[in-house]
C-alpha cells in the first residue's frame, strides 16, 4: 500500500529491545542566526569519540528572503536560510559531524501558512503574529520541497543518509497531492511529527496537528512511507496540548524514533537547566521505556535565548547536560553538580546496559 488509506491487517507485537534511549542530537533551531554554530557545537562533542557515540544533527530547511530583513531588524532576529553547498563546506571544517534528518516548513502550503497567522492561532496579541509571520515566511511553505530537496541533496553524498521529519499536516498534504511515494523515494525515509495546538485549513481531523495518538493512527499507520514518530515533547504546555501520558501508551512508544525536548516551564523552547526536577523527572520516565526503536533524543532550543550564550557556554551547556542525562538515565543522583567551563574536551563514561551512546 502507498499513500491510499485503507485498514490494515494486524501486525505482530513489535520486539521492544531498546530500553530508554540510545543517542542524542542537536537541532539548528538553537542556531538559527548561525547555524554553522551548531556544526561546531557537535565536532566539539564528538571529536575523539567513535562514530556510535557521537552527536547527531536536524536541520530546519530555511531559506534567506532579503525583503525580510527589515522586519527582522525591527521585531526580532529570523532564521539564515541553509544551502546543502554550506552544510558540505561545514562537515569539510567540522569532519566530526553528521546529519540525521531534515526539517521541512511546518505549513503544508502558503495558504496554510497564511490562515495559521491571521486565524489558526488566535489570541496571541499583534506582536506574536507579526512575528510569526515572518518566521513562516522565513521557512516557507513545505510544498516549496525546500526541505525535500535539501535531503535528497544531502543524500547523495556518500557521509550522511539523512531522511525527512515532517508534521503530519504536511504528511497529509503530500499524501493528498499524490506525492508521498515520490517524497519518500527522495527522501529514503520519512517521520511524523507533533505540532502544538492550532487549527489547520489541511486536516480534517484537527486532532492530527497535535495529539501523537491520533497522528499514530491517522498517519503512520495508514501510510506505508511514514516509518515512526518524532515525538515533540517540547509542545506539552502550549495551547493547553498535554502529551506526556502518551508515554504510557504502547501504540505511541512503539512508533517513537526520535524525542524532542526542551525547557518549557518558563519559555517555549527554553534551554534546559541541569538538575531541573521536571526534567529529571522525564529521564526517569524515559529510561523505564523499552523501546521498539533506538530512540534518540534532540534538544531544540529557542534561537533568542541559546544565542544570547557565547560558543564556549553553549558547548558547556550541551555537553554538561548530557553527562546529566546518562547519569540520572543509569540510575544515578539527579542532583546538579557545579557547572565547570573549561572540562576536557572528551568524557570518558564507561559503558553500561541502560548506557546512553
Amino acid at each position: 500500500m502507498t499513500a491510499e488509506h485503507s485498514d490494515r491487517p494486524s501486525t505482530p507485537e513489535p520486539e521492544r529491545n531498546y530500553q530508554g534511549p540510545q543517542g542524542f542530537d542537536l537541532t539548528t533551531a538553537g542556531s538559527s542566526f548561525k547555524p554553522k554554530g551548531a556544526f561546531w557545537l557537535t565536532e566539539q562533542l564528538n571529536a575523539g569519540k567513535p562514530e556510535s557515540e557521537w552527536v547527531g544533527l536536524e536541520v530546519y530547511a530555511t531559506r534567506d528572503i532579503p525583503l525580510l530583513s527589515p522586519i527582522g531588524v525591527a521585531i526580532k532576529k529570523l532564521p539564515k536560510g541553509i544551502t546543502s553547498e554550506e552544510i558540505w563546506d561545514w562537515q569539510k571544517e567540522f569532519p566530526h559531524t553528521m546529519v540525521l534528518r531534515v526539517n521541512p516548513a511546518f505549513s503544508a502550503t502558503k495558504a496554510e501558512a497564511i490562515y495559521r497567522i491571521g486565524l489558526g492561532e488566535k489570541g496571541n496579541g499583534l506582536m506574536h503574529h507579526l512575528y510569526q509571520g515572518a518566521w513562516l515566511i522565513s521557512f516557507g511553505a513545505a510544498d516549496n520541497m525546500l526541505g525535500v530537496n535539501l535531503t535528497a541533496d544531502l543524500r547523495s553524498q556518500e557521509k550522511d543518509q539523512p531522511i525527512l521529519t515532517a508534521k503530519a499536516n504536511v504528511i497529509i498534504h503530500f499524501a493528498k497531492k499524490g506525492m508521498l511515494a515520490e517524497v519518500k523515494r527522495q527522501t529514503g525515509g520519512i517521520l511524523a511529527g507533533n505540532e502544538r495546538r492550532y487549527k489547520s485549513p489541511v486536516v480534517d481531523d484537527q486532532r492530527v496537528i497535535w495529539d501523537p495518538r491520533t497522528i499514530v493512527s491517522q498517519v503512520i499507520e495508514q501510510f506505508d512511507e511514514v516509518e515512526g514518530l518524532s515525538l515533540g515533547l517540547d509542545h506539552k504546555p502550549q495551547k493547553g496540548a498535554e502529551i506526556m501520558d502518551v508515554l504510557d501508551d504502547a501504540t505511541v512508544t512503539d512508533q517513537i524514533k526520535v524525542i524532542h525536548v526542551a525547557n518549557t516551564a518558563r519559555e517555549i523552547h527554553g534551554d534546559i537547566q541541569v538538575g531541573d526536577e521536571q526534567i529529571a523527572a522525564l529521564i526517569k520516565k524515559l529510561s523505564g521505556i523499552r523501546f521498539a526503536h533506538s530512540v534518540r533524543v534532540a534538544f531544540d532550543y529557542n534561537p533568542e535565548i541559546f544565542s544570547k550564550k557565547s560558543p564556549q557556554q553553549q558547548l558547556e551547556t550541551i555537553r554538561e547536560l548530557i553527562d546529566w542525562w546518562k547519569t540520572v538515565q543509569n540510575g544515578g543522583d539527579a542532583t546538579p553538580r557545579i557547572l565547570r567551563f573549561h572540562r576536557p574536551a572528551i568524557s570518558t563514561h564507561r559503558k553500561t546496559k541502560r548506557a546512553v551512546v
